[in-house]
This record gives C-alpha cells, sequence and structure tokens, in this order.
C-alpha cells in the first residue's frame, strides 16, 4: 500500500519540521514532524535530535503502521490523506473513538455532519487554538475535493 503525497504534504505543512526535540502545546515530548513515538517504540525525549530524511521516514513508517481504518470503507487519496492527517494529529486511539469516523462510516457524502465533527478537533488544552482549526478547516476541505 503507499500512502498519497497529498498526506504527507498536509502533515508536513502543519507539524513542521524540528530537528530538536520539544514539548508540544499538549506537554508531550515531540520530534521531527510531529513524531512522538518512534518506529522501534521508543518515546522522544528531552535532548533527542533528528534529520529531516531520518523525521519523513518516520512519518511514512507512522502512517503505513496506522491505516487499518482503510479497510472499513473504500477512500479516494484526498479522503485518505484528510483522515491520515487528522489521525495523526489527534492520535489514533481518539481517531478510533471518534464521533466523526461513525459519521463518515454511516454516511461519508453527509457534509455538514462531517464538516461539524472535524472541527471540534480544534482544541489543545481545553481552548481552540487558531492553527488547529486552520489545519481542520483545510483537512475537511480536501475529505470534499
Amino acid at each position: 500500500m503507499s500512502i498519497p503525497k497529498r498526506a504527507f504534504d498536509l502533515i508536513t505543512k502543519w507539524e513542521g519540521f524540528k530537528e530538536n526535540a520539544y514539548l508540544c502545546p499538549a506537554g508531550v515530548w515531540t520530534i521531527g514532524f510531529g513524531t512522538t513515538k518512534y518506529s522501534n517504540g521508543v518515546k522522544v525525549k528531552s535532548g533527542d535530535k533528528i534529520s529531516k530524511e531520518k523525521a519523513l521516514k518516520e512519518l511514512e513508517c507512522y502512517l503505513l503502521n496506522n491505516c487499518d481504518f482503510m479497510k472499513e470503507i473504500k477512500l479516494n487519496d484526498n479522503q485518505l490523506s484528510a483522515i491520515l492527517s487528522l489521525q495523526y494529529n489527534i492520535g489514533k486511539t481518539n481517531w478510533i473513538k471518534s464521533t466523526l469516523r461513525k459519521k463518515i462510516l454511516i454516511n461519508i457524502n453527509d457534509k455538514e455532519e462531517i464538516q461539524t465533527e472535524w472541527l471540534r478537533w480544534s482544541r489543545a488544552g481545553g481552548k481552540v487554538l487558531n492553527g488547529l482549526l486552520m489545519r481542520r478547516n483545510e483537512e475537511c476541505s480536501v475529505f470534499f475535493e
């Protein structure tokens, strides 16, 4: 299976690249393009460094290992890209439990319901973050292209 280029474009655009580990707004050590746990299972920690090339490999590995939802419903490349971007940002467990996932499975064409649920994922630490809101709007637009 291959991951659409658009998924990489969305994720790398919104995550940005950081060579040195940092604490994200949720207080989790993060590196590269939003990696919190390396493909070998080790969590990112203070003092870690990564090259852009290695960060892209970590992102690819994560995406390939976390797109099993594709078995649930047939998705076009834009839908897959948008969902991968969202899932990468909110985490697989949150995606699996989400009302958004259920709404997509029930009626993938219900733009109003899906958009409403999608935009609910614009908070961190209980507050709406402008960057997350812009990301969610772009993901949702891509989903319905």
